[in-house]
């Protein structure tokens, strides 16, 4: 965590071996510093932009009204200087939509991520299309370009997608998928290293093979003509282990207790910012800067070459 300030660290009681203190330091991702740093990060690699994601199920706790709000405000405010996009997205997980949802800021583009699906507790099409509304139509300056996190059987309402009727009209009253309807294209397809919050599953069950995991999916997405943008889960989830941006190399990096998935996992020795420089190669990919390949344009044995060369 060199890279941050150490204003921006505080120190926790999990056991560090190789710190001064004995113990870890985290960052906290309310700081400015922080948030601006995280988006200079985006700048240098590009990726161009980001949706700050809150959870209705635990944002009205009080401690989280205040940390995710202070993050809400301080977002925007470290990407515009570093050109990047920014979006609020919402995950209705675990709440009912009976429950008070307005948006605090006036943001260009407002994503609610779980309509749709089985495993999220909103049921009532009802409650959620007047929600839709008032964000399409009756929010005054809180109106938005409203983005919908749905299911991958959204279309056909099966499988992963609660099957009523009532579901379709849904689907097609947010405005992506109408976007999909009027152009005919799958809008914002997801690429992820994978979701490891399962806690039964081994650790590393499915195995992220040194980025290849990822780079297949982007090669998938910028094969199609069809797919212009791609939706990376997640830039900082480091709790499931999907975070790209820079993480622990190896185990000398890490606390002495819990379960840490370092980079290393797989038996390759690769850099703390390996994933941001993979996301940033499926930009140029994705935007036809490069040509489109199924083979990862950069290693890590090119990257050492890189580095020896830098020092000498």
């Amino acid at each position: 965590m060199n890279e941050y300030d150490d204003d921006d660290l505080f120190e926790s009681n999990i056991p560090m071996h190789n710190h001064p203190s004995g113990k870890a330091n985290f960052y906290s991702a309310a700081r400015p510093a922080v948030v601006n740093k995280h988006f200079e990060w985006m700048n240098d690699y590009g990726i161009t932009g980001v949706c700050h994601m809150r959870f209705l199920s635990n944002m009205m706790i009080i401690i989280n009204v205040n940390g995710g709000t202070w993050g809400t405000k301080e977002c925007p405010c470290a990407a515009e200087p570093h050109g990047r996009a920014f979006a609020v997205s919402y995950n209705p997980s675990g709440r009912s939509l009976n429950d008070d949802v307005r948006a605090k800021y006036s943001l260009p583009v407002l994503r609610i991520y779980g309509i749709g699906f089985k495993s999220v507790n909103v049921k009532n099409t009802t409650e959620l299309a007047s929600l839709i509304d008032w964000f399409q139509n009756s929010g005054g300056k809180y109106r938005t370009f409203l983005i919908g996190g749905v299911p991958s059987n959204w279309r056909q309402r099966v499988k992963d997608s609660r099957q009523e009727i009532e579901w379709k009209q849904i689907y097609e009253s947010l405005d992506d998928a109408m976007l999909c309807e009027q152009l005919g294209v799958l809008y914002m397809p997801v690429m992820c290293r994978h979701n490891l919050k399962n806690q039964t599953a081994p650790m590393n069950s499915i195995p992220r093979l040194g980025g290849r995991f990822m780079w297949r999916q982007a090669y998938k997405y910028a094969a199609d003509e069809n797919i212009s943008t791609i939706w990376c889960a997640q830039f900082d989830e480091v709790d499931e282990s999907t975070a790209i941006f820079k993480v622990a190399k190896d185990h000398s990096e890490v606390p002495n207790d819990g379960k840490w998935l370092t980079l290393d996992a797989d038996g390759e020795d690769l850099p703390h910012d390996w994933y941001l420089r993979l996301c940033g190669e499926a930009q140029k990919m994705l935007a036809g800067k490069v040509n489109v390949s199924e083979t990862m344009p950069i290693n890590s044995l090119t990257l050492k070459d890189e580095i020896l060369v830098a020092e000498m």
